[in-house]
């Protein structure tokens, strides 16, 4: 298993390196396949935590929403029609 997902990296990363956008002024390439393979894996990490925090956060969110809402659906209604 450990080898699928280290070819699977690999090529990733090595088919972005070669798909940097290498005259474009605001992109610094890397021309060092080892640097740039660092930074790949530092950006795939970084995304992978920021999406599963946002996922978690949503969740949370998710299970907040519903609680008040059964809370707010407990609570006795005060509509002037009762008065």
């Amino acid at each position: 298993m450990k080898k699928k997902y280290a070819a699977f990296e690999f090529s990733n990363s090595f088919w972005a390196y070669l798909n940097q956008p290498i005259f474009d002024r605001h992109y610094h390439a890397i021309f060092n396949p080892r640097k740039f393979c660092y930074q790949y894996r530092v950006q795939w990490l970084e995304f992978c935590l920021n999406r599963e925090s946002i996922e978690l956060l949503e969740r949370c969110l998710d299970c907040e929403t519903a609680i008040c809402e059964d809370h707010l659906r407990s609570l006795p209604s005060n509509s002037p029609s009762s008065h």
